[in-house]
């Protein structure tokens, strides 16, 4: 039953879902957008052999049905986007139906692949299978409507629902955004703004050595990588020089690009949290925006020569969290005139999920594990997450192989050399302040 994923149509009362102008952008996108891939995410949960089947459909089921944002549909009313979704009582009934069902053969491939075809229909998706090794529940649904700080709180619901708690760690969108409505926070981009993330005309990095689309067939694949650069000594490193893990991993990615490109000036997409206030923080829906940021190199000059300014570049583009991306885009261009390719064709640290790859305890004798599954971001062409699960330092790059072919070991590699650069200059700096004192 490999075709029965998307969740059917509810009958009853449907629940009216505000928007905001950052969803309205993504909502668009994704309607022009007619295969829809770039808007599909998913995730996989283990969860180990001694679990209740019945408590897991139950946990699962209450959590989504809870947030409705989840399984809404969209339209444009008044010029104001609404979505409707159906009533939690409604919605939960249909999960625990759908999660009944044993998908039998279902694997992260055949999820992904079904849910490609179905990509330009907004709901979630569902899918499950028991086997020796437990019991696999697949979830997949549209990313403008989630980001990965949603899917840890998610998380967090689904362990406490399974062990009976009755309170939960997430908010609801909707009693979120008419909250947020009542005190609008404008802001006019200026021109001055605009030169900062976008200095240049394009390309702005991969895009300028993509291989011509051939067709609409494209197709994401992962790609796991391990370094021998110990986190450990990456941390220690960022602290001597006084900047973040995060830029320098950023930085070494962003002169990778460089490199590889051709292109000196890079843009590239990073999907910052933006959880800014307190409000924010327990929120179930689309506030992760991703802002570009812009770096300009000279590889003539080794990585630690440019880390204060690649931190400052950071920091200015953190800034403008509040800003929708769109507005930020050069004088006339747009996701609706771009062919949705956008600016940056590649984006660093996607999802921000930390629940990605851990286990989560149940009981004594009962675990969940989440895994994100890549959500063929084929407009943007190219992804890199990091781990810090791991002693070394390691990740996973997403691309089309078919527009990008080859790169992915030379990114790799000049990645891990870079940051072994950084990590001997910090060796041979403190040998020779040793020496000298």
């Amino acid at each position: 039953m490999l075709d029965n994923t998307l969740i059917p149509a509810v009958d009853g009362p449907k629940l009216a879902v505000p928007s905001s102008t950052g969803m309205r952008e993504k909502w668009t996108g994704a309607m022009l957008d007619q295969t829809g891939r770039a808007y599909c995410g998913a995730i996989r949960l283990d969860f180990s052999p001694s679990c209740v089947a019945q408590k897991v459909y139950c946990a699962i089921a209450d959590t989504l049905a809870r947030h409705a944002i989840l399984a809404a549909k969209f339209d444009i009313e008044a010029d104001e986007l609404v979505g409707y979704a159906p009533e939690e009582a409604q919605l939960r009934e249909v999960l625990l139906k759908h999660l009944a069902i044993e998908h039998t053969g279902m694997t992260d491939g055949s999820f992904l692949s079904y849910r490609a075809k179905k990509a330009n229909i907004p709901g979630l998706r569902l899918a499950s299978v028991t086997d020796d090794t437990g019991l696999h529940v697949w979830i997949g649904f549209w990313i403008f409507t989630c980001d990965g700080a949603s899917i840890d709180l998610l998380m967090q619901d689904i362990v406490d629902r399974y062990n009976g708690k009755t309170s939960v760690s997430s908010q609801c969108w909707g009693e979120y955004i008419k909250l947020k409505s009542s005190s609008p926070n404008k802001h006019l981009v200026s021109e001055q703004e605009r030169l900062l993330a976008y200095p240049a005309p394009g390309p702005y990095g991969l895009d300028a050595i993509r291989k011509p689309q051939a067709s609409t067939s494209l197709k994401m694949q992962s790609v796991h990588f391990n370094t021998s650069v110990p986190r450990i000594k990456l941390l220690a490193c960022a602290k001597a020089y006084r900047v973040t893990p995060f830029v320098l991993m950023f930085g070494a990615f962003q002169r990778a690009v460089c490199a590889l490109s051709k292109v000196k000036t890079v843009v590239t997409g990073v999907p910052f949290a933006n959880r800014l206030e307190n409000d924010d923080l327990n929120v179930v829906g689309p506030l992760s925006i991703t802002v570009p940021v812009t770096t300009t190199h000279r590889l003539d000059e080794g990585i630690t020569a440019e880390l204060k300014g690649l931190q400052r570049s950071v920091i200015s583009a953190a800034s403008r969290q509040q800003i929708e991306p769109s507005y930020l885009y050069p004088q006339g261009i747009s996701p609706r005139t771009a062919a949705y390719a956008l600016p940056f064709p590649q984006l660093f640290n996607a999802w921000n999920s930390k629940s990605d790859g851990k286990t989560m305890p149940l009981s004594k004798t009962e675990s969940l594990t989440m895994k994100l599954l890549p959500n063929d971001t084929c407009r943007v062409g190219f992804e890199i997450t990091l781990d810090d699960n791991s002693d070394n330092i390691s990740g996973r790059i997403d691309m089309d192989f078919g527009l990008y072919e080859g790169l992915a070991e030379p990114v790799i590699k000049y990645i891990t050399d870079e940051l072994k650069e950084i990590c001997e200059n910090y060796h041979h700096e403190t040998l020779e302040a040793l020496s000298d004192g």
